[in-house]
């Protein structure tokens, strides 16, 4: 087989390959978006809450920006335990 054809037999076995789901994980108490000021009970919004729908602007508690204290990006996907700043919202 030419490499040609084992890079094509490649890139056709990843695309056929699922994308596996983001673990799950406590939501940060630090973390904010919008969709959690449209619940009644911001302790009631789950994670699911937090991944459907399309894009949701998120900031921290701890800078009131999109970057965590770490540096690093913030969102729900980011957000968690390999963060020195990651603290789970209590359920």
């Amino acid at each position: 087989m030419s490499e040609q054809t084992q890079a094509d037999a490649q890139v056709a076995a990843c695309e056929r390959e699922e994308v596996p789901a983001a673990p799950r994980h406590p939501i940060c108490k630090y973390l904010r978006g919008k969709r959690l000021y449209t619940a009644v009970d911001v302790s009631e919004v789950t994670v699911d809450d937090l991944l459907e729908g399309g894009f949701q602007g998120y900031w921290c508690l701890h800078t009131f920006t999109d970057s965590g204290p770490d540096g690093g990006y913030v969102e729900y996907t980011r957000c968690g335990s390999r963060r020195s700043c990651y603290v789970a919202r209590d359920a």
